[in-house]
């Protein structure tokens, strides 16, 4: 969802850029700003955000309902929390409802303000950081993997500890730890969990099991980091 801004005209062409030749999935919202982002990076490499939500606030259940078609041949459903808490939950049943088998994948980031447990209901595979962990833990009272699941029969948990190994917890398994890139020339994290999340979906459409997909998303953010600026066209990384 986009504005019929310069910034919703710019984020079409930069869309047709990577070669998407429709455009019917960018759903535009007359009279609305396109949701933007501004961003300062330290000497470090790490970022600060400020974020104006602009359409991304302003999509309505009315809204979804009318562009429910979008899920009716999706493999699969990824969101982060960066848009209405519902619009979330509305798009999780309604691709489970259309197709049992899609997989649902949410990223709890940025961490919700208000209740956000409803939406682990229709949640296959979570991909959070160990902060968002924490406080998943906290608000419903658990204390490790297993009993996340138990609570909301999420198949399969993915936390990510920066530098550190990527844990990943997988219904009736132990835990397994996937090593990450390391990265002596850090630029601009910037990115890094987009980077990180769109590896991890772009290795499962390849075909790759859910650990080779991780290092896959590993591989990703650890060249994402080493580029500057948040709009890295990842298919320019050299993979």
């Amino acid at each position: 969802f986009i504005g019929d801004d310069s910034n919703g005209t710019f984020l079409k062409r930069k869309y047709n850029e990577c070669n998407f030749a429709e455009n019917d999935d960018l759903v535009v919202l007359p009279g609305n700003q396109s949701g933007c982002a501004f961003i300062t990076v330290n000497n470090q490499g790490e970022n600060t955000i400020i974020v104006h939500p602009g359409s991304n606030q302003d999509i309505t259940l009315k809204i979804m309902a009318a562009n429910s078609s979008a899920f009716k041949n999706c493999q699969y459903v990824i969101s982060q929390c960066e848009i209405p808490l519902e619009i979330i939950d509305y798009g999780f049943s309604e691709a489970k409802k259309n197709n049992p088998n899609v997989v649902n994948i949410l990223n709890l980031s940025p961490i919700p303000e208000t209740d956000f447990l409803f939406l682990l209901k229709n949640v296959d595979i979570l991909v959070v950081n160990e902060i968002e962990f924490e406080h998943i833990c906290k608000n419903s009272n658990s204390s490790n993997f297993e009993e996340i699941h138990e609570k909301f029969q999420i198949e399969s948990i993915i936390c990510s500890r920066g530098a550190k190994s990527t844990l990943l917890y997988r219904k009736n398994e132990s835990v397994v730890e996937v090593e990450t890139v390391k990265v002596d020339n850090i630029v601009d994290t910037c990115g890094a969990g987009d980077s990180f999340l769109g590896g991890i979906v772009a290795g499962l459409m390849r075909d790759l099991s859910l650990p080779e997909s991780i290092k896959f998303g590993n591989e990703v953010a650890s060249k994402k980091i080493q580029k500057k600026s948040a709009q890295v066209q990842i298919n320019d990384l050299n993979f």
